[in-house]
């Protein structure tokens, strides 16, 4: 019988987390008997798995690796296995059988983009050799995964894969989502006396493309020019935290970093979420966003129109006068019944764009098609 893995040991931030254990929660719902199967996670996707989902998952084990560290020590890591499915990669291992990779990186697909603009000479240089290294690795997969089609076609334009070798697994909202009793409250939330005054939030990781750097100009335009009292809150781990100015740490409010189960809960207590990314192959906030009934302010991006259509308020992530007329005339219009028609149009939009088991078995459907190759 063939050995399969599903491999997530390299995930240890962001969204990707997310993915990884919604996609084994559905795992562990899945009968798959025609071949041996293996799942590997990092401690940071175990963490987000109930107990009753990690006993439900074939071979099941903790494993954290981390980019090319202890490659070089352990060349042969995956070499009992037939096929490994690396849940987004690179895979920086070497893979004596078939590597199936997830494909997220939007640098190495758009590499002229507006981030680098953002970026000092040294930190675009950086960014540039690791990107330059990690395509190498992704053209190294035997297929890679991908979540929208624009996705494809970049990774053909850029030459690191050929089409036939590219598969379309949409991404989705979370199980967690339509789970409420399992949420967990965000304590620091309720310890806030903000009732009066408007909370739009911003769920992620402080990435340079993510753009949260400028909140603090959109919020003093919006008081200062319009008279209007925001507040905005993320979710950045303390590192990220401290690393922020004096400025941005005194305009905004911080959370921490969330768990899966606590996402929800963010949304639930926000009145809007904010999404300014400048750089995305997908994410999964607008969606989350709709799903949650709460309405989306977001880059006007193609990244974003392709999934949001018409359900966002858009602006342009570059200009801090163009996300505060946004927000503010959303709100100084609103009429609240037909908001609330809206919002509900976004959320059965959302609900039926794809869903968890749906990507799941997907991907075992491209895992068979290569057992058969």
């Amino acid at each position: 019988m063939k050995k399969i893995l599903i491999n997530a040991t390299n995930l240890h931030y962001g969204g990707a987390i997310q993915v990884a254990s919604s996609f084994l929660s559905e795992l562990g719902k899945m009968n798959i008997t025609d071949f041996d199967l293996s799942v590997w996670a990092s401690s940071d996707v175990d963490k987000n798995l109930l107990p009753e989902q990690k006993k439900a998952l074939n071979n099941y084990k903790v494993v954290d690796t981390f980019g090319l560290k202890g490659v070089l020590s352990n060349k042969h890591f995956f070499d009992e296995f037939d096929i490994v499915f690396t849940v987004f990669g690179p895979c920086y291992y070497p893979i004596k059988g078939i590597s199936i990779v997830g494909f997220a990186q939007p640098w190495i697909i758009y590499p002229n983009n507006d981030v680098y603009k953002l970026l000092n000479w040294s930190n675009t240089i950086k960014n540039k050799l690791k990107f330059f290294l990690q395509k190498l690795f992704f053209k190294r997969a035997d297929c890679l995964v991908v979540e929208l089609e624009h996705v494809k076609q970049r990774l053909i334009a850029q030459h690191i894969q050929t089409a036939d070798k590219i598969e379309i697994a949409y991404n989705t909202v979370s199980n967690i989502y339509y789970e409420a009793e399992k949420w967990r409250a965000i304590p620091i939330l309720n310890q806030l006396n903000v009732e009066d005054t408007i909370k739009i939030g911003f769920l992620g990781r402080d990435y340079p493309h993510k753009n949260i750097g400028i909140l603090p100009k959109v919020k003093e335009i919006l008081l200062q020019k319009y008279k209007m009292q925001v507040l905005f809150y993320v979710t950045l781990n303390e590192q990220e935290w401290q690393a922020r100015d004096a400025d941005f740490r005194q305009s905004i409010y911080n959370v921490g970093s969330l768990d899966v189960v606590q996402c929800p809960y963010f949304y639930q207590e926000m009145d809007a979420m904010i999404f300014p990314s400048l750089l995305e192959c997908f994410s999964a906030t607008p969606l989350e966003t709709m799903v949650m009934q709460k309405k989306l302010f977001a880059s006007d991006r193609a990244f974003v129109r392709d999934i949001c259509k018409d359900y966002a308020s858009y602006f342009d992530p570059n200009d801090a006068d163009s996300i505060a007329k946004v927000i503010y005339e959303y709100y100084a219009n609103m009429n609240e019944k037909l908001y609330s028609e809206q919002l509900k149009e976004a959320q059965h939009y959302a609900m039926n764009f794809s869903n968890a088991s749906r990507r799941a078995e997907k991907y075992f459907s491209i895992i068979r098609r290569y057992l058969t190759k």
